[in-house]
Parts: structure tokens; sequence; C-alpha cells
């Protein structure tokens, strides 16, 4: 169908981008080839999908005139997850999730833009709770839930969001972020030791799923911030660890949090 001709370029475009990522995920050549038929008359999906396949491979491009189109929020906001635009983000996510009421990579890129990226708490939260509402079971969702409460002081709300989390066999990232979510909430609550066995606990689980992973990066820079924000000195090793494993990774979100710990250390250094 797609090399026919039979069929229009917008007919086939949502065609053409599956089938483009089912070769690159294959490792073949032909998935560039196939996301410039996605893209000659895209709609939001195959621009979003091409936009993720960009981030990638080499060779698939998305035109900064297809991202500014009104129904390519979802692409905007990948686009600016991967550059660090971290207000562009957020904005393009909630649009995307407005449009997009019951998809879980729109609650999931607002919540999680709001938090890491903006630090603003409240509109992370209520991105996750939106997000719940068709997804109440997600991991993912809780987590930021509950990540996004400890950050604003409320401890019991974060725990209820933290114990609906279910229990899994296998490990993956929304499970290790909940086990470092337990560590902020511990050393919070002033349960420290608590809280560097948890933190430690999602390091290794990271390092086990993905050596070298942003999540392994960032759990450490988290510890890091938590032993800096209680006056430890057992700050150094995780976020020299932080630094070395984003240095390959190259993940906006574990490098904005670095330079807000190194800002932190600066401004105690400076205090009289």
């Amino acid at each position: 169908m797609v090399e026919g001709g039979d069929f229009s370029a917008f007919d086939l475009t949502e065609l053409a981008s599956e089938l483009a990522t089912l070769e690159l995920a294959a490792g073949k050549r032909q998935a560039r080839r196939l996301f410039e038929k996605a893209l000659l008359d895209p709609n939001d999906n195959s621009l979003a999908q091409a936009e993720w396949a960009s981030q990638h491979a080499s060779g698939i491009n998305v035109s900064p005139e297809q991202r500014s189109e009104q129904t390519a929020a979802e692409a905007r906001a990948l686009h600016a997850f991967h550059e660090g635009l971290w207000e562009e983000a957020f904005i393009n996510a909630i649009v995307w999730q407005k449009d997009q009421f019951f998809s879980l990579s729109a609650a999931m890129a607002a919540s999680f833009a709001g938090s890491v990226g903006l630090m603003r708490w409240g509109e992370s939260f209520a991105s996750a709770d939106i997000g719940l509402r068709v997804h109440p079971n997600n991991a993912g969702l809780l987590n930021n839930a509950a990540y996004a409460l400890v950050e604003i002081d409320d401890y019991v709300g974060a725990r209820q969001y933290l114990d609906r989390i279910p229990d899994q066999e296998t490990i993956d990232e929304s499970w290790i972020t909940s086990v470092a979510t337990r560590g902020l909430l511990a050393f919070r609550t002033g349960e420290i030791e608590a809280g560097r066995r948890l933190y430690s606990r999602a390091i290794r689980l990271a390092h086990r799923l993905a050596p070298g992973s942003a999540i392994e990066a960032m759990a450490n820079v988290m510890l890091a911030r938590e032993e800096v924000r209680i006056g430890s000195d057992q700050w150094a090793a995780p976020l020299s660890v932080a630094i070395q494993l984003n240095r390959s990774v190259a993940s906006p979100g574990t490098e904005a949090w670095i330079a807000r710990v190194e800002a932190t250390l600066e401004s105690l250094i400076r205090a009289p």
C-alpha cells in the first residue's frame, strides 16, 4: 500500500510511520525512507513518531514548520524534552494531554516536565492526577504524584500514592523510581538511614536494569541532593557518579538537577 501510489500521502502517513518504526527497531536502512514518506503530509501522530525516531537515529528530521502545526503538540513536547527546554515541553505536554485525555504518555510527560524540569510541584501533581483518572494503577503516574506531594511536604498524601503502586515481579523504570521516591520520603521525614538504603537500592536496581543509564544517574544526583540538604558530608560520591554517568547519557533532567545541586553547594560555600 505504501509503495503502490494508490493512496494519498496523508492517508498513508501513519502506516508509513509505523512501518518505519518497525524497520528502525530491526536496524534496517529503509526506516529513513519510510519516515520521509510519513512526513510528506503528516498528522500529529506520525509527526510525534518521527520526532521520537529523530532522537534515536540520524537522518530523520522533522522541520520547524511541521512542528509549528497546531496539532503537533506531542512532537513539539518531545523535541523540547530532548533539548531540555522545560517550559516549552511542559506547555506542549499540557496541550497534548488536553487533546488526548486517555494518553498515558501525555500525562507522564506533563507531570515529569512540571516536576523534574520546572519544580512546579502543584502543576505536576495535577497532570499526574488527571492521568490517574484513566490509568488508576499506573506505577509511573502514582510515583510522579507521590514525588510532587513530597516536595510540597504532603508526606501523608505521598505515602498514600506510593502504597497504591502494585507489587510486581519484574524490575522496570517505574518500580525503580518508586523505590527512589520512598527514599526521598524517608529523608524528608527524618529517617535518614532508611532513605540512604532505599536510594542505594534504587541505584543498584537501575544498574542491574541498564548500567550507566539516565535513571541510574538521576538516582545518584537525587541522593546527593538529600545529603546536601541535611548538611551531611556524604554527597560527593553520588554527585560524582551522576556527573560521570551523565557525560555519556546526556539526560536533560539529570543535567538540570546536577546544576541545582552544584548551585546549592556553591551558595553554601559563599555563606558567611
